[in-house]
């Protein structure tokens, strides 16, 4: 071997090869994760809504993702002195209301939760968008099939690993600053201009690219079992969609829709429910729509007054009922 070539793979080369050898095994294995490390993963998150410790009375909080957290108006759904926290955000998932939810009911004891559903949220592939923990729940075959846009995955579960597995992290107080209430109480306004989408990407649902996790349904049983067990009313909302969006839901993308719907049905079924994709169909789609998914400011109006109107009387989810 020459000696540039020799001191190459001595130098580099071999280093990097023994990091591999030593990352990879641990790095591709699947890891269960208890519910106490989720807690320490969120601790940031959760300390982030101290605002609502200045809230008082509060009648139900709201729990979402983005189709939430644009489509519903805290403030719109009022009645009398009726209030709302509205902790719905970008891409957030059942794992999330789950610890959201236990932090904040001992302290505001609302009587109600609105919980949003959304089949992309109970996927593998939006564990990219989350905290990095969740990486250890996929298996080998699936760590670099869900998370194509993230490359150093393997070495994210790696540190992920090492840390809870070995240093035994240990549950401890985030102190953030008192942040001031928001004037929609974590609602926002989705001011964008109406754009119509006649053409949309039609593998926006594609199972074969997200997968289904497991450990999101067994947070929504959790959730369930939780406001049951001190007497709050849980009423899951179905948010609205533009039509384009609910016709290749029901065409293309049918069979999904309906294992995700299945799946909601064994868990949830008997609870409340209020709305579906076309709930707001009769309504101009090119003024209450930003795109497919979500509601605009003009929308959040119309969609917020649809489950306000409805509060006192959901329908109740089953296998028949109409998702669409």
């Amino acid at each position: 071997m020459k000696p540039f070539v020799l001191f190459v793979f001595k130098n580099y080369l071999a280093p990097i090869l023994v990091l591999l050898a030593v990352v990879l095994p641990f790095s591709l294995k699947r890891y269960p994760i208890s519910e106490k490390e989720i807690n320490i993963a969120y601790q940031s998150d959760i300390s982030g809504y101290n605002w609502v410790n200045k809230v008082d009375p509060v009648t139900g909080f709201i729990f979402g993702s983005s189709t939430l957290r644009y489509g519903l108006s805290s403030n719109l759904l009022r009645k009398n002195d009726s209030l709302w926290i509205n902790f719905s955000m970008d891409a957030r998932d059942p794992v999330e209301y789950y610890e959201l939810l236990k932090a904040y009911y001992p302290l505001k004891k609302p009587r109600t939760v609105l919980m949003g559903l959304d089949p992309w949220i109970y996927s593998k592939g939006y564990y990219k968008y989350r905290s990095k923990i969740m990486y250890l729940d996929l298996e080998p075959e699936e760590t670099m099939k869900y998370t194509p846009k993230d490359k150093s995955v393997i070495f994210t579960k790696f540190r992920q690993w090492w840390s809870i597995k070995l240093m035994h992290a240990k549950l401890s107080k985030v102190n953030v600053p008192p942040f001031p209430v928001p004037d929609d109480y974590g609602s926002v306004k989705l001011n964008a201009k109406a754009v119509n989408f006649n053409q949309m990407d039609d593998d926006w649902f594609d199972v074969s690219k997200f997968g289904w996790s497991d450990i999101q349904f067994e947070s929504l049983k959790r959730i369930k079992e939780y406001c049951h067990m001190h007497n709050i009313r849980l009423i899951f909302l179905i948010p609205a969609k533009r039509k384009d969006f609910s016709n290749l839901a029901t065409t293309k993308f049918k069979n999904e829709n309906t294992y995700w719907w299945h799946r909601i049905n064994e868990i949830a079924g008997g609870e409340y429910v209020i709305g579906n994709y076309r709930c707001l169909d009769a309504c101009n789609q090119d003024s209450i729509f930003a795109e497919a998914f979500h509601l605009n400011m003009e929308g959040q109006k119309y969609f917020s007054k649809y489950v306000k109107d409805r509060l006192d009387s959901p329908g109740v989810i089953s296998e028949h009922y109409s998702f669409d």
